[in-house]
């Protein structure tokens, strides 16, 4: 089959892509909340005394690392061509997929040191880093509108930030979702962290839908 970038139209897509793509609208959703609801000093003000990433560093990173990994995907599908396999059932992850989304999502249990090329930067501002935040996230979706025919599973492609491993694009799209959350969390955190400049409007809890 031959892999066509195409616009998303959520209708026509199965319901496990179609529900990846609503996991992308309620993280994208959360986002615009933290980063249109806070000031600059406080989108911007990091915790344990500068060690820990603001609000607008957990946004930038997963701006970066989503855009990271469109690009891979991207590749990888128009490597493919019409070579790419046929569908054959829903997204299916093994043990070591499920295993890793147990770690990333929240509540954090343990953390990692972030790679060199996702390393946000330290001062943004609110639309800055949302514009970055969506524009990642539509480059997402169209992957996923172009993935609609594809056994992503039998899709693999080196990981684009550890180059010595391979990575299925099943795997990937399935992380996205829950790495977004799990940085949300932690920029939902950072509110409750002492010395925060102040309480932002509308962030007095933490709710967002995932499975």
């Amino acid at each position: 089959m031959t892999v066509e970038p195409q616009m998303c139209d959520a209708d026509r897509l199965p319901p496990d892509l179609r529900r990846l793509l609503e996991e992308l609208d309620a993280t994208e959703a959360r986002a615009a909340a933290l980063a249109q609801g806070v000031s600059d000093a406080q989108l911007n003000w990091q915790p344990s005394n500068g060690r820990a990433w603001s609000i607008g560093q957990n946004l930038s990173h997963l701006a970066r690392t989503n855009e990271i990994y469109a690009e891979a995907m991207s590749s990888a599908l128009d490597r493919l061509g019409s070579n790419a396999p046929v569908r054959r059932g829903t997204l299916r992850l093994g043990f070591a997929d499920r295993l890793l989304l147990r770690i990333v999502e929240p509540p954090v249990r343990l953390k990692f040191r972030a790679p060199a090329k996702a390393i946000p930067a330290e001062h943004r501002s609110g639309d800055e880093v949302l514009r970055e935040f969506r524009s990642a996230h539509e480059r997402i979706r169209t992957v996923v509108s172009r993935a609609t025919g594809v056994e992503c599973g039998l899709v693999s492609f080196p990981h684009p930030f550890f180059r010595l491993l391979s990575v299925k694009l099943s795997s990937c799209l399935a992380v996205i979702p829950a790495h977004n959350r799990r940085h949300l969390w932690q920029a939902h955190r950072v509110t409750e962290s002492a010395g925060y400049p102040g309480a932002p409007a509308g962030l007095d809890h933490w709710d967002i839908v995932h499975s």
